[in-house]
């Protein structure tokens, strides 16, 4: 916070501030709420309950209040980068699936993911193709696309396979390049 708040009010030539990553940054917010309730887990904040993780988002509050000064009132862009993990989603139209999403308690995810403007996931593009294991069965392999690895892509939409979401009209998938996302963002890729 006295980082952000020294960006907010000290003079400076910055045009960007950015996070990395929000999960590391709310294991520090959980160690902050458990001090501030003298416990030593989350779990036992206030009775326990998830309590913890709802007082938590008083403290995600003030960082994204800060933000947003920073976004409306400095003019900075706010990068937040957050690592993934698999979770189950359990999809009303379909049964259960597993999908990527950010890795944050689901309380300060739904919090960040409705603030920024988009939720982009990076990967790589692979197919799926069958092999032969030997003894007449077949397994089922992923094949990278592209050269070492496969192509590195960004996905602006989200689906079954990713949480990801954008304001801007993005195409559903972009190269991983900051040169082709912004040349898309100003060059009317992105409709406006």
């Amino acid at each position: 916070m006295e980082a952000l708040n020294a960006l907010y009010q000290e003079k400076h030539d910055f045009q960007t501030v950015t996070i990395d990553s929000l999960d590391w940054l709310e294991r520090l917010i959980l160690d902050e709420v458990c001090r501030e309730y003298g416990v030593r887990s989350i779990e036992k904040v206030d009775g326990g309950f998830s309590r913890g993780y709802t007082h938590a988002l008083t403290y995600w509050r003030k960082i994204l209040n800060i933000l947003d000064a920073l976004r409306n009132e400095r003019g900075m862009a706010c990068i937040l980068i957050a690592y993934s993990k698999i979770e189950k989603f359990e999809d009303p139209e379909s049964s259960a699936y597993d999908r990527y999403s950010p890795r944050l308690h689901k309380h300060a995810n739904a919090l960040i993911s409705e603030w920024v403007d988009a939720v982009l996931f990076a990967t790589r593009k692979f197919r799926t193709q069958k092999e032969d294991a030997g003894f007449n069965r077949e397994r089922t392999i992923a094949a990278p696309i592209g050269a070492e690895g496969g192509e590195r892509i960004l996905r602006t939409v989200g689906g079954p396979a990713c949480v990801a979401k954008n304001r801007f009209k993005l195409p559903a998938e972009l190269p991983l390049s900051w040169n082709a996302f912004m040349e898309t963002m100003t060059n009317g890729g992105a409709e406006k």
